[in-house]
């Protein structure tokens, strides 16, 4: 995890000083090249509900405790009453070579939700990632007592 947070660190650093010095940064899309095949699904109807306007949201978690920053996405659904398109969150796996594999159904975490953020954070101190999704209606929490998901709480 210290790893990783440092990772970030540098490139949030090195990201900082080439905005600073006035260059020309370029980015490539490598989204698809890494094995990322995440669609949001805002679940929009055009009555333009609040949680319709706002993004899925995303982490960088050590669902293993690998050392390498994995991804979660949330996902939203479709409101009831509109027809059903399959969205899940989705949970990819990092091939500490520059691509990522989806694990979301070996996690169990194939359930479909409104969900709209992501907290990470080991809050029972014992050396895993826990995490908090918020949704529309319901919230889920897992606390991970050893490498995968093992307890699921619903709140709301």
């Amino acid at each position: 995890m210290k790893n990783s947070i440092l990772r970030l660190t540098c490139l949030g650093f090195t990201f900082l000083c080439v905005a600073a010095s006035g260059q020309n940064a370029q980015f490539t899309n490598i989204t698809q090249a890494a094995g990322i095949h995440f669609v949001h699904n805002s679940g929009a109807t055009g009555k333009r509900y609040l949680p319709e306007t706002l993004g899925a949201g995303v982490a960088f978690i050590d669902y293993d405790n690998d050392g390498w920053p994995d991804i979660l996405f949330a996902n939203s659904e479709d409101w009831p009453g509109a027809p059903k398109r399959p969205s899940t969150l989705k949970l990819y796996h990092n091939n500490r070579n520059g691509t990522f594999t989806d694990v979301t159904q070996k996690s169990g975490l194939a359930m479909s939700m409104y969900g709209m953020g992501i907290a990470v954070g080991d809050y029972d101190n014992d050396g895993y990632d826990d995490v908090f999704i918020s949704a529309g209606c319901d919230s889920e929490s897992w606390n991970r007592r050893s490498p995968g998901v093992q307890h699921q709480c619903r709140m709301g």
